[in-house]
């Protein structure tokens, strides 16, 4: 319950931000919601919570993706602030409760919904390779250094590229949106460090789904409350890198997320 009147008061206040009582209210529900989530995660997942806690978690990584006033340099590529990058972090937590919650999804009210995605992910991914550099951007594979005898277990960029490629050739559509969202939820421990660490070529797989994410943000409006500036932070980071590859890569999401224009423009 309080994890919705959350959503909904954050929604009323990015709509109007001078209210400050609203703002109030966002925090109370913010902080109660927060509180009763975190004593039902100290207890086991049962039939009974599952759809709460499902529920109460999806609906909690909204207030990561759409904060307050985000600007470009509030993001951790230039602060060098790696706890301005628990947002990204923070899109697992949905994968790590639907492992513990397993047993109960079939019959929970959230079952039908992941039933289908599942099917959707299977024709995304599913008939993607599992060994070499095939179907892969030439320019991105050497950049990962990817071979044709690469995999998931020899190299932390495999997958996270592989699941990149299937995204970009979507056709833009709604559903195709919702689709493409997935890829943050989907970054493993390993790919999350190299980013925190601002690793080069991993912040160009990531930016390149920013990108993407920008020319689907019509489908998905909360890409313009953090994503899109996030994007833009990425390009200014990377922008004078000597890599000749990295600044062609940084072409389309530079171009998506209007940072190429108004950099154009200020020049």
């Amino acid at each position: 319950m309080y994890t919705i009147l959350a959503v909904g008061t954050l929604h009323l206040n990015r709509l109007s931000p001078t209210d400050r009582t609203k703002q109030f209210a966002e925090t109370y529900f913010w902080q109660r919601a927060i509180q009763l989530y975190q004593t039902a995660l100290c207890g086991p997942v049962t039939p009974k919570n599952v759809d709460s806690l499902i529920s109460s978690c999806l609906f909690m990584g909204i207030i990561t993706l759409c904060p307050e006033d985000f600007t470009p340099t509030d993001s951790w590529v230039l602060t060098n602030d790696p706890g301005a990058m628990n947002w990204l972090c923070l899109q697992s937590g949905l994968r790590c409760i639907l492992q513990l919650a397993q047993p109960y999804i079939k019959n929970s009210i959230w079952g039908p919904a992941f039933s289908r995605s599942h099917q959707e992910e299977v024709q995304v991914y599913g008939q993607g390779k599992e060994q070499g550099r095939e179907g892969l951007d030439p320019d991105l594979a050497d950049l990962c250094g990817i071979d044709d005898c690469t995999t998931a277990a020899t190299n932390p960029y495999y997958e996270p590229l592989r699941m990149l490629t299937a995204i970009l050739v979507l056709e833009a559509t709604l559903e195709n949106s919702a689709q493409c969202t997935t890829f943050m939820g989907r970054l493993e421990n390993n790919f999350l460090s190299l980013l925190r660490m601002r690793d080069p070529p991993a912040l160009v797989i990531l930016v390149q789904w920013m990108g993407r994410m920008c020319t689907l943000s019509h489908f998905q409006p909360w890409v313009e409350g953090r994503l899109r500036a996030e994007c833009v932070a990425i390009c200014m980071f990377l922008e004078q890198h000597s890599d000749g590859r990295i600044r062609r890569l940084l072409e389309f999401p530079s171009r998506a997320c209007g940072y190429l224009e108004s950099s154009s423009t200020s020049i």
